[in-house]
């Protein structure tokens, strides 16, 4: 009887479980199960709000679209591999907390730490998130939202891959709302905060560059008061969404034609109109990119099933933003664009990355799936010249030739023709190239690699001469002094050279 017993409760508590389970949705459910041991409290936050729909669905969006989100941030250990205590917020300045550092944990080495937000979010951070961003979303500076936008640019409780910060929206409401509690409107609450960082930011831009590639969390962010342009836009969006202004994290991997990256913020206005600025701006204006993006991308917090990311696992993807799957392509908002419809070199591959010169190497843009050999690179900014390639065995590998895209959009195959030779010719230009003299300048051309040419030094000439090279090509001239920003060019039919 006894045994009779204990197989019935362990069947009623069978069902129970199977008859919860079965009240989620399957999208939901399917995260739940990746949580592992952290199930109980993403399923304690869902019950939280089990009486109201709406902030149950909230909730719902939050979580199924959780399992791509993660955290990375920088773990120090001493020598003996143990892991320093030290907490930067502990101290009274970030001067103070550096200096200390220096003098307790000089020989530390710092390790890079990525933990999944599934196995990390806790229901006390869900619940909160969501009561504090509905109540902004009730107010009037937020009302104008729709549902869709409220979830995707208001609610989550994360902006990308920064460190996991479960109380970033009351320290943010508490240090914020006094100041700018009296704006109600979008625009004029965000033209308030950028100059109000103006004046409080300090950008470590070219100073500190971040050799880490890690994003400040939200609490060092406002501890610091400093960091690169990216930590500048997240701080930006961290206070605007604390605030109740949904806004995005908009940004270009990789200039087209310059060096670098950059990355701005962009609001939704009262009028459902999308604004964007740079934040630190003193007056909010017409957003203009002043040169060729090659991409512009805007991050999301929900999962967009068109991404590479989607379909290939990482290792499978350059090492870049492409790895993320929150994310999607605004090109078209910002600049002229055009297709490039290409017929590649044969090969197995599902998918062709299209890279842009940028800091002297052909870094990712963007992708293109592949059929039989050919592929089409989507909205690609007009005005730069691109070069096709594979990821095979973590390397970028030439998938096709470089194809030069005009301003207008018209383009040109720079299949490289070593039977027609030219000669030429190449004067100082603007901001592109001033000799020095005595210095020695090396041309090379693009023939799948930077084929090295010639080397020559200038003396009093202000321009030097090259002959019988390839044509129909890309050329690159690159100084003894390089800092790494010298600029491709093509010749056109009466030898003007053309930078990109």
């Amino acid at each position: 009887m006894k045994i009779h017993r204990i197989v019935f409760l362990s069947l009623c508590s069978l069902i129970s479980v199977c008859l919860l389970a079965s009240t989620y949705p399957s999208d939901i459910e399917s995260v739940l199960r990746k949580s592992g041991q952290n199930r109980k409290e993403l399923e304690r936050a869902i019950e939280y709000f089990r009486k109201d729909k709406q902030k149950q669905e909230a909730i719902f969006f939050l979580i199924r679209n959780m399992d791509i989100h993660y955290s990375e941030y920088i773990e120090w250990k001493a020598p003996d591999g143990k892991t320093v205590p030290f907490n930067e917020l502990e101290y009274p300045t970030y001067k103070e907390a550096v200096k200390a550092f220096k003098t307790n944990y000089s020989s530390a080495t710092a390790y890079r730490q990525k933990t999944e937000d599934i196995h990390n979010v806790t229901a006390d951070l869900l619940i909160d998130n969501v009561e504090r961003a509905f109540k902004k979303w009730k107010s009037p500076i937020a009302a104008h939202l729709s549902f869709s936008d409220f979830c995707e640019y208001l609610l989550p409780y994360r902006s990308m891959t920064e460190k996991l910060d479960p109380t970033w929206r009351k320290k943010y409401e508490n240090h914020f709302d006094h100041y700018f509690k009296q704006l109600n409107n979008p625009l004029t609450l965000a033209t308030a905060i950028s100059l109000y960082l103006d004046k409080t930011f300090f950008s470590t831009y070219a100073i500190d560059l971040n050799i880490f590639d890690i994003l400040l969390s939200p609490s060092q962010i406002l501890f610091r008061k400093q960091g690169g342009c990216e930590d500048l836009a997240n701080y930006c969006l961290f206070i605007l969404r604390s605030l109740g202004v949904a806004t995005s994290y908009d940004f270009v991997p990789e200039w087209a034609t310059s060096i670098g990256k950059h990355m701005w913020n962009t609001i939704i206005s009262k009028n459902g109109r999308r604004i964007s600025f740079t934040a630190g701006e003193k007056e909010i204006k017409e957003f203009k990119l002043k040169r060729e993006p090659g991409k512009v991308i805007r991050c999301t917090y929900s999962k967009q099933e068109e991404t590479v990311a989607a379909q290939l696992p990482s290792e499978k993807i350059p090492n870049s933003y492409m790895r993320l799957q929150n994310y999607i392509d605004v090109t078209s908002e910002y600049w002229p664009c055009k297709d490039i419809p290409l017929n590649l070199f044969p090969s197995q591959e599902k998918y062709a990355f299209i890279t842009v010169f940028n800091g002297m190497q052909w870094r990712p843009v963007y992708y293109g799936r592949i059929n039989n050999n050919k592929t089409v690179f989507r909205k690609m900014a007009c005005g730069a010249i691109y070069l096709p390639m594979f990821y095979q065995d973590d390397e970028l590998k030439n998938a096709y030739y470089p194809v030069l895209m005009d301003k207008k959009g018209n383009t040109l195959l720079l299949k490289i023709n070593h039977q027609k030779k030219i000669d030429l010719r190449i004067p100082e230009k603007g901001q592109y190239l001033i000799y020095r003299a005595n210095k020695k300048y090396t041309l090379y051309y693009w023939d799948g690699e930077w084929i090295k040419s010639g080397e020559k030094e200038i003396e009093k000439e202000r321009e030097l001469s090259f002959s019988g090279l390839p044509s129909n090509t890309v050329y690159l001239l690159i100084p003894e002094y390089s800092q790494g920003k010298d600029r491709p060019f093509t010749v056109q039919s009466d030898g003007t050279l053309l930078y990109w």
